[in-house]
């Protein structure tokens, strides 16, 4: 199928030749741009790899550049360097002796402790920060238990063990249920939580103004000389000021609700049609599980080129006591390559779930735009055909532009920390931007979502769906309020409730368990997991509402339902301007096409 074949596949778009080519030239134009970066992050990891050595910061090395428990290279110029040290893997520091830092095979009992990372280490209350961090460590350690914490917790899990996998499976089942009542009973869901927040409101209103009033009465029985009569006038107002705020937050708060009405039956129905549509393609809930191992890898990854890019250091000798210091390599130094390496961070995370959107948001834009949904073919695959082959230049330049700002963020909350010990005005003005960028950045994100769908239903590039996407939700501003509003707060509700349900089934599992030290080591690291599970699966039921109601939007533009019938459901028409005809007509072909 050609590139506007695919594009044009559900409206008519009429796309010249021409422009369709000089499309896919720029489309490719940005992946190989996009490609520029990854090649130079995997230069600057060559050449860390090459000079870095990981061991000398998790281990150690001694005073002759040996780093403990391994098998050393020679260093030039540095005699007693490349000496084997696997039978001596702890290193001892000796404030006053010659030399400062020597490979031990253990770690004298008496006045030094060994570390987990194989430092051996003065047990004093003072001299360093690390030493002073131990102390704490330790006292706290043996104030929970006579034995060290990472026993006590391993032995909890391994007792656990079962009931950790039993509660992770109840979890799983759990976060399906949430969907499936998502489905079917998400109007009423919403409608009571309203319900009860507009009933709180009310009487929270009406208890400020009782305490008002047995305040106010209180103050008339006073003398006019009385000590207290200050205090209680204070108190009067107080309650006044809070009773005003009250009533004009429950006056508004209903009135949003009843002129917004409309527009939050049209979010139960989105929950609804979305329900639906990953019903009729539940391998979309496995989506997350790659997102989350290609994230793992790519973390996992960074920080071994952290751990060779940090130390990625030149060896200095000196000659009178062979000596070996170690300091950074001029390029790492000038080049910047540490604020390079977290910005490769923040590009490959986002460009990861950048594309787990575009995925998700082509699946289902798909199954909206498909007649016959007996008929929808294998639409996961080919979103992830579409994304590959056509998109990947408009996901690399969204997401690099948020990780341009969260590297901008990054790089100011630096300096904050470092001018915090003297604050000045320049203080708060980089306290003001970082703010101002935390909020630029949600804003980015958002629009992002939304530019990626409109990529997935018609392949612009980013800049153009960006436009267009910002261009609906403005003329739908409210419908946008009410979704992100009462659908993010339902969403929410859902993850609470599966992580909640799920603690409490796990302290019952484990209350009566023999030799369990502490029950909530294996209830939290359930919990942890329940609330992944929730947060994966209803992700992407918030990206499958987020693309319907675009596709709702872009459906409602360029049809009528009357010479050009509607793509969206009897359920979703109830909320289009001429859907009482619109309806009538659709009744009519159902009933012509099954006669």
């Amino acid at each position: 199928m050609k590139p506007h074949q695919i594009y044009c596949k559900y409206f008519k778009c009429n796309i010249h030749a021409n422009n369709m080519l000089s499309f896919i030239m720029a489309e490719n134009y940005r992946v190989r741009t996009s490609l520029i970066k990854p090649l130079f992050q995997a230069y600057v990891l060559v050449i860390a790899g090459g000079k870095g050595e990981p061991g000398r910061l998790l281990y150690g090395c001694d005073s002759y550049g040996n780093v403990c428990g391994i098998q050393n290279k020679k260093i030039p110029d540095a005699s007693l360097s490349g000496k084997n040290r696997e039978s001596t893997p702890y290193l001892l520091y000796k404030p006053s002796g010659v030399p400062p830092r020597v490979c031990v095979e253990n770690c004298p009992a008496k006045e030094y402790t060994s570390t987990v990372l194989r430092h051996c280490v003065l047990i004093q209350p003072h001299v360093t920060l690390i030493q002073q961090a131990l102390n704490i460590t330790r006292t706290f350690l043996r104030y929970l238990n006579p034995t060290s914490l990472y026993h006590v917790l391993s032995t909890d899990i391994a007792l656990c063990w079962r009931e950790v996998v039993y509660m992770c499976l109840i979890a799983l089942g759990l976060a399906c249920f949430v969907i499936i009542l998502l489905r079917f009973i998400v109007g009423f869901l919403i409608w009571l939580v309203l319900l009860s927040l507009s009933v709180t409101s009310v009487v929270g209103t009406g208890y400020v103004w009782y305490m008002w009033q047995i305040k106010k009465k209180l103050l008339k029985d006073l003398s006019a000389d009385d000590p207290r009569k200050s205090n209680r006038e204070n108190d009067v107002t107080h309650w006044l000021v809070g009773a005003i705020f009250s009533t004009i937050f429950t006056f508004l708060f209903l009135l949003i609700i009843i002129v917004m009405r409309k527009r939050i039956e049209l979010v139960s129905a989105l929950f609804k049609e979305a329900g639906r549509a990953v019903a009729a393609m539940p391998l979309l809930l496995l989506q997350p599980l790659l997102t989350f191992i290609t994230l793992a890898a790519i973390i996992v990854s960074w920080f071994v080129g952290y751990l060779y890019i940090h130390t990625a250091e030149d060896a200095t000798v000196d000659p009178e006591t062979d000596y070996v210091t170690f300091h950074l390599s001029t390029f790492f130094q000038v080049s910047l390559m540490k604020w390079y390496h977290l910005f490769a961070l923040f590009w490959f995370t986002q460009f990861v779930i950048s594309c787990q959107h575009v995925i998700i948001a082509g699946s289902v834009a798909m199954w909206f735009f498909t007649r016959n949904k007996n008929r929808l073919g294998t639409p996961i695959a080919t979103s992830f055909y579409n994304l590959v082959r056509y998109h990947l230049g408009s996901v690399a330049l969204g997401s690099f532009l948020v990780a341009i700002l969260k590297l901008i963020r990054a790089i100011f909350k630096k300096i904050e920390r470092q001018m915090k010990e003297h604050p000045t005005w320049c203080t708060t003005f980089i306290q003001c931007c970082s703010c101002c960028l935390w909020c630029f950045e949600k804003f980015l994100v958002f629009l992002n979502r939304n530019a990626f769908i409109e990529v997935a239903i018609y392949g612009y590039s980013f800049c153009k769906a960006a436009q267009k996407a910002f261009h609906l939700l403005s003329n739908n501003i409210l419908r946008v309020a009410a979704i992100n509003s009462v659908g993010d707060f339902v969403l929410f509700l859902g993850k609470a409730g599966v992580t909640v349900a799920t603690a409490f089934i796990g302290l019952e599992l484990v209350k009566d368990k023999e030799g369990v030290n502490y029950t909530w080591v294996p209830v939290s690291l359930a919990c942890v997991f329940a609330y992944l599970v929730a947060h994966s699966f209803l992700g992407v039921y918030e990206m499958a509402i987020d693309t319907l109601f675009l596709c709702f939007c872009e459906d409602c533009e360029r049809n009528d339902g009357i010479n050009k019938p509607y793509f969206m459901s009897r359920k979703l028409m109830i909320f289009v301007e001429n859907s009482k005809k619109a309806l009538e007509l659709e009744a009519k072909r159902r009933k012509n096409h099954g006669g």
